[in-house]
């Protein structure tokens, strides 16, 4: 009766000590940082990843760097930009090459040479630590240059032909046919319009008049608060006939 209590106990043992063991041997992370280096991460260009048509002659290089040491800092830097992917991959900076700057500064102008419209460039960067330590070069990043003079402009406005051109422009003007404007709200104002001959009329459309030169994107308040409407075949109306009357009241 006493085995199987034994063979018990050591069985409820193994269970307790094989997670403490499988625990304790566990692997760090593939992301932690060895132990006393120095890493670059993020790289922005004008504060930005990777921008895109640029016009600042001289961007701003910045990145973000990180250390597994506590206390650790950088205390230099070296920036490469090249023309090419292929040159940048050979550590070759044709167009700029820090070499090694000591600086804490993580964020510098670029000072390589001069810089044309269009043009890419692909930079990365690596610092050294606060034991003069380097790190590897950082991921490679790019930015291009946006149309830096004002020859480089090509654009055509994209538009009607017909419109274009001012002789095919509506002969209506914008402000039609209206009265004289006043100053006195009782002062009687007559717009007689003379349509050359007689002519079925089936309706009037009165607009809002609008002083010369405003936008006609704007509303206008001008529109008259009492009117009357009259049609004759003779110029001095003399068979005047009214067909409109708002005269009486607002």
């Amino acid at each position: 009766m006493q085995t199987p209590k034994w063979t018990l106990g050591c069985t409820l043992l193994a269970a307790l000590v094989t997670p403490l063991e499988m625990t304790q041997a566990a692997p760090q992370p593939s992301s932690a940082i060895p132990s006393s280096l120095m890493q670059v991460r993020t790289n922005t260009c004008e504060a930005r990843i990777n921008p895109q048509g640029l016009d600042v002659l001289l961007p701003r290089l910045s990145w973000v760097t990180a250390s597994a040491t506590r206390g650790d800092g950088q205390s230099a830097y070296q920036i490469l930009v090249a023309s090419s992917p292929t040159l940048l991959h050979q550590n070759k900076g044709d167009l700029w090459n820090s070499g090694k700057q000591v600086s804490t500064s993580n964020s510098v102008a670029y000072r390589g040479r001069a810089l044309a419209s269009r043009q890419k460039c692909y930079w990365k960067v690596r610092v050294w630590n606060a034991k003069n330590v380097a790190s590897a070069w950082g991921a490679p990043s790019q930015w291009s240059m946006g149309l830096l003079q004002d020859s480089d402009w090509k654009a055509q406005w994209i538009t009607d032909p017909i419109l274009a051109n001012t002789a095919n422009f509506p002969g209506t003007f914008i402000n039609c046919y209206r009265s004289q404007t006043t100053a006195r709200q009782d002062e009687l104002k007559w717009l007689t319009l003379d349509l050359g001959k007689e002519q079925p009329v089936d309706s009037v459309n009165i607009q809002p008049a609008r002083m010369t030169g405003q936008n006609h994107d704007f509303a206008s308040l001008m529109y008259p608060l009492r009117f009357k409407i009259e049609v004759a075949s003779n110029a001095s109306f003399s068979d005047a006939r009214t067909v409109v009357d708002k005269s009486g009241a607002d």
